[in-house]
């Protein structure tokens, strides 16, 4: 799962077109192979998360729960309102594990013990 990450971040790199690179990861980010779109999304939470996090929130509605961490993670990273407001929204719908981290990125975000309780 790391090379795909790797050659994203070689790729950047080297590319001297940063708005176009930046427009074929936004498109990446919707790729069905897990590994390639999660790569895509981390690196544009890298580059600039709140410029990416209609992508983000977008993710974080994924089938793939690996998808839904690297999305959360991106989120945290942007710390908006909009951001916060999308994990709200998608807290009630998750369980196990990922109901946890869910609530740990709130409590990251707000600093209140929210724990696994939407309302």
């Amino acid at each position: 799962p790391r090379v795909p990450s790797a050659a994203l971040q070689a790729i950047g790199q080297l590319r001297d077109d940063p708005e176009r690179w930046t427009e074929e990861l936004r498109g990446l980010a919707g790729d069905s192979r897990r590994y390639v779109r999660n790569a895509a999304l981390e690196e544009l939470a890298t580059q600039d998360a709140r410029m990416h996090e209609d992508v983000l929130i977008t993710a974080l509605s994924s089938d793939d729960w690996t998808t839904r961490k690297v999305a959360l993670e991106g989120l945290l990273a942007s710390r908006s309102k909009p951001g916060t407001a999308a994990i709200v929204a998608r807290i009630s719908e998750e369980e196990g594990l990922m109901l946890h981290r869910f609530a740990d990125v709130l409590w990251q975000l707000s600093g209140k013990p929210f724990r696994t309780n939407p309302k």
